[in-house]
């Protein structure tokens, strides 16, 4: 995000994001958050939590969302940390990922199902 910078009454520079920022974002908030990949109805349960801290989401690089990278995520007061992360390949596969652990997967529900499992297993304590 680019920022610029506006004079106060009191001859103090405050940075302020900029229009192009300022407008991307507003075109994101009209955006839902995740869409499941093609042929899938809705992404896999993250278990309950009576928080709501946890769910799915596409990641956002410069302006736009990545519509073809999916993360599950964990939220907290203060940060957000990724627990597994599908990748849509070029060759039409997809990549599952999750700390240490690494798959192929050809069929999107199962990728998405075991990028649920290993989040779910890093949630535990």
């Amino acid at each position: 995000m680019s920022i610029s910078l506006r004079a106060t009454r009191c001859r103090m520079m405050i940075a302020m994001p900029s229009r192009h920022a300022t407008k991307a974002a507003l075109r994101r908030s009209r955006e839902p958050l995740v869409i499941p990949p093609e042929g899938l109805a809705e992404m896999p349960s993250l278990g309950h939590s009576i928080f709501n801290d946890r769910g799915w989401r596409n990641p956002v690089v410069g302006d736009d969302y990545v519509r073809t990278e999916w993360q599950a995520f964990s939220s907290a007061p203060g940060c957000s940390g990724t627990l597994a992360r599908v990748v849509l390949a070029a060759e039409g596969a997809f990549k599952v990922s999750s700390g240490e652990s690494f798959a192929m997967v050809a069929d999107p529900q199962v990728a998405l199902e075991l990028a649920a499992g290993w989040a779910m297993a890093r949630l535990e304590p």
